[in-house]
């Protein structure tokens, strides 16, 4: 969804290109800052994926955030055990009909650092198949306790 097709409650957040992830201000009820991927674009990446017979749907991409963060210095984990940042599956409507899966984690301001870093780093194994490929085969095992 491009920030355009939101409503009100949306304010994207200036962050480097980190398309095709979005990081965002979800305004309504309880304000949370939101890193999410664009549902559609992860069929860029489901070959990647499915080399390692994964599927590349959300609770894939949960696994590589958790991976990826690790690589990039941010320990998720503290982060989600102590509740700082939450990781949501959803289905998105596009006005279409269709509902595609998706993800987003989600974090107070004072953890907008640590979203946008993950963006970033995201960002670039998104782009970089053959390195978010070695970061799946590396760690394979961590998919196996996601795979449901």
């Amino acid at each position: 969804m491009s920030t355009d097709e939101r409503s009100e409650s949306y304010c994207t957040v200036p962050v480097s290109p980190i398309a095709p992830f979005s990081l965002y201000l979800y305004a309504d009820g309880n304000p949370a800052y939101v890193l999410d991927l664009n549902p559609r674009a992860r069929t860029a990446a489901e070959a990647t994926f499915a080399e390692y017979g994964l599927t590349g749907e959300p609770q894939d991409w949960f696994t590589v955030a958790v991976l990826a963060g690790r690589q990039a210095g941010l320990d998720l984990i503290e982060y989600v055990e102590s509740g700082r940042l939450t990781f949501t599956n959803y289905g998105y409507d596009y006005g279409d009909g269709e509902m595609d899966p998706t993800w987003g984690v989600t974090a107070s301001e004072e953890d907008i650092a640590v979203l946008s870093k993950l963006g970033t780093t995201l960002h670039q194994l998104y782009h970089d198949k053959p390195r978010l490929a070695e970061l799946i085969r590396d760690d394979l095992e961590a998919f196996e306790d996601t795979d449901s």
